[in-house]
């Protein structure tokens, strides 16, 4: 299954976003993971960004947010693969 990108709570109940992270570094092309977190917290947007996040959301958010977060996510992956010559990977199902 190919995933074009993954939105992670910051707060799972069975792992945790750096696990999600850690999910998609292990797929054979980019997959870019934003976190969501119910909380403007600048010490988790840093440390996911450093972890490799493509971003971090905080709602209130609407359509055209997560619209852009995607676009932006997509673009970035699509110039990763195209810079690394390595196709974009599948994910094995990561949410139900």
């Amino acid at each position: 299954m190919f995933y074009a990108a993954v939105f992670a709570d910051a707060e799972l109940a069975d792992g945790t976003w750096a696990d999600v992270l850690a999910l998609a570094a292990t797929a054979q092309g980019p997959v870019p993971v934003a976190v969501v977190s119910r909380y403007a917290d600048t010490k988790l947007y840093l440390q996911a960004l450093e972890k490799g996040a493509a971003d971090f959301i905080v709602p209130p958010f609407g359509v055209y947010e997560v619209a852009h977060v995607l676009r932006c996510a997509i673009s970035r992956r699509s110039k990763n693969r195209n810079a690394s010559g390595k196709p974009v990977g599948s994910l094995g199902r990561m949410a139900s």
